[in-house]
């Protein structure tokens, strides 16, 4: 300012109050809601929605990388009937599939598996091609109406934001950043 104007005065830009932006914090699903929304979905009998559910909160994967996997992900011996030790131990989501183009293995939670199991017995056979995507449908609106079938405010993020938690409180920061492709600062 003393280079531009040659005064020695204030810069009259300080003397404007700026409005605090007040910070926002993640807020996830709890583990009650989480569960509500899958026997929610389960009633319902909608594979969709438990797809989403159970990998975005059990796995941490964002809703756009879901509906970028194949079924062929997630089954490693590919058996349409679906045996029960075809089903992968860890998800390996290429760079053209994350957000981030970054290549990231995500495990799944032995939880998520009996859940994975489910949500492929109620996908439609026809359906079950390794090639085929696993999502049937853009899962927004599926999952707002299970939201509100749960009595659950749907949170965008929440599933993710739950499992980062959860996940950097049980086994640390480094593996959740890796986990969730992210740095350890995110």
């Amino acid at each position: 300012y003393l280079d531009h104007i040659g005064s020695t005065h204030q810069n009259p830009v300080r003397a404007v109050k700026s409005a605090k932006v007040s910070a926002k914090d993640p807020v996830p699903f709890t583990s009650v809601d989480r569960d509500r929304l899958i026997e929610a979905a389960l009633k319902e009998g909608n594979p969709t929605a438990l797809f989403v559910l159970v990998l975005g909160s059990f796995c941490g994967i964002r809703s756009c990388e879901i509906e970028r996997l194949t079924f062929g992900d997630l089954w490693d011996t590919w058996d349409p009937t679906g045996r029960k030790d075809s089903l992968v131990n860890d998800i390996s989501l290429s760079s053209s599939i994350t957000k981030t183009n970054r290549r990231r293995v995500v495990p799944i939670h032995p939880a998520a598996r009996t859940l994975l199991w489910e949500a492929f017995n109620l996908s439609p056979r026809f359906r079950r091609e390794a090639h085929h995507p696993l999502l049937q449908a853009t899962p927004h609106a599926q999952l707002t109406k299970i939201a509100a079938k749960a009595g659950v405010q749907w949170v965008d993020n929440g599933l993710r934001k739950g499992f980062v938690s959860s996940a950097t409180c049980l086994y640390g920061s480094e593996t959740a950043a890796r986990w969730a492709g992210h740095s350890v600062d995110v």
